[in-house]
């Protein structure tokens, strides 16, 4: 007769199977480990201050708990303090956040150091290393005048959650003097040459992006998704004071002075913009290598929206800053677009880290700005007049749908259309004939 197995004996014989080759002692295959789950250190710190630290923690294996553990600090190789459970409290397996100030030495030097912190249990009276963070940070001491707060946006026409960032910006930009708003486009009729470079170093993930002095937060860029609050009639100064506090709380102190002057010519529709730097002492040991990128924003644009990037007028990566003391100097000239509006247009300048584009090794995270300054190229009242009249034949030599497409023919919708003197104009057309 034929001995048949049911389901739940055969549960037990793969799960017996299973247990064959596990360790005896599950647990101390499973041991205790102090688990660094994410960091954060701040890149500056004042000297004779703290150095802000945020650790993201977890004790394993489940429902493990302790009180014997250490977290030993060190800056340049030299333990500086440790924190323990009568700091810090029992650490269990739930993932903790523990946010703390380091006490920099009195007598630490200007520029960068070297941080490392273990992660450390105590077994039997034994030190067990469980895990260690490695991160660099600069010390800095004077500081100067802060500016204004360098926002740089990332957008398309076709974008479709593009116009709730671009409103909560506006409303930014109506209440916050200081903040300079700069409106990269990406793939479309507006993007300008080097916006290429912008999303490279910017490491932007997608439209719209929004980053503050470089900075990318998550928080910041929730404004994708914040369409809901302006069908409440949600007052404009209430989402200013809403988003101001997430780009102005820098951790990037303001090491350098930025000045520009422009002149306009409006016979040659030229401008020449001189812009001066003036740092701190020791600027290129506490901040590293800077670069200052100057470009050029429009007001204005029909259908469009305010501080539309119209030019990059440096390197897009920046121009290398060769210091003359605690001084840089460099003047440049552009050439004003018949299409573009001289009363609308403003230079935005600003000092940054310079990035190495070419090095795919080259940490794009420490591109942070330190300063920002934005002028109109006009002061206010000044008018402009037409240089010459051409009485050439003026012809439309390219056509763009609405999302920035070039079309062939006219199509029922808005077309764009540039003319052959520079113009740009929107048709509407209801329907083809």
């Amino acid at each position: 007769m034929r001995k048949t197995i049911s389901y739940l004996q055969w549960f037990y014989l793969i799960i017996g199977s299973i247990l064959m080759f596990l360790p005896a002692n599950l647990h101390a295959a499973e041991e205790e480990r102090i688990v660094l789950e994410s960091s954060m250190v701040r890149p500056f710190a004042k000297q004779g201050g703290t150095l802000k630290v945020d650790l993201g923690l977890s004790l394993h294996p489940f429902g493990s708990s302790t009180t014997d553990y250490s977290f030993a600090c060190f800056i340049d190789g030299q333990e500086t303090k440790t924190y323990t459970a009568a700091d810090w409290g029992q650490l269990t397996y739930n993932s903790l956040r523990k946010i703390f100030y380091l006490p920099l030495p009195p007598d630490i030097s200007l520029g960068e150091h070297k941080l490392a912190i273990a992660m450390r249990r105590h077994v039997d009276g034994k030190k067990i290393e469980d895990q260690r963070l490695d991160a660099s940070f600069r010390v800095y001491r004077d500081t100067l005048p802060r500016q204004k707060f360098l926002v740089e946006h990332f957008t398309a026409t076709w974008c479709p959650h593009c116009p709730v960032t671009i409103l909560a910006l506006e409303d930014v930009n109506k209440h916050c003097p200081d903040v300079a708003w700069v409106s990269i486009h990406c793939e479309d009729y507006y993007a300008v040459n080097g916006n290429e470079t912008f999303r490279y170093i910017n490491s932007v993930r997608g439209y719209p992006s929004v980053y503050a002095d470089r900075r990318y937060f998550e928080e910041i860029n929730s404004w994708r998704i914040g369409m809901a609050k302006y069908n409440e009639n949600i007052p404009s100064q209430e989402i200013a004071n809403e988003h101001y506090p997430r780009i102005s709380n820098t951790p990037i102190p303001s090491l350098a002075t930025i000045q520009i002057t422009p002149q306009y010519t409006a016979a040659t529709r030229t401008c020449q913009i001189k812009v001066d730097v003036q740092t701190v002492e020791e600027f290129e040991k506490v901040f590293g290598p800077a670069a200052l990128t100057v470009v050029m924003v429009e007001d204005s644009i029909p259908t469009l929206h305010n501080n539309v990037l119209r030019h990059i007028i440096s390197q897009p990566q920046g121009d290398a800053i060769q210091w003359d003391g605690k001084r840089y100097s460099k003047t440049y000239q552009v050439k004003i677009a018949n299409n573009w509006n001289p009363q609308q247009i403003k230079v935005v300048a600003y000092v940054g880290r310079q990035a190495n584009i070419n090095d795919p090794n080259d940490d794009l995270a420490e591109t942070y700005v330190t300063n920002t300054e934005r002028v109109p190229i006009l002061s206010q009242g000044t008018t402009t007049s037409i240089s010459s009249i051409s009485h050439k034949a003026i012809t439309s030599v390219e056509r763009y749908d609405a999302m920035g497409r070039k079309i062939v023919r006219p199509m029922p919708g808005l077309n764009i259309l540039r003319y052959s003197d520079g113009r740009v104009e929107k048709h509407w057309i209801k329907e083809l004939k």
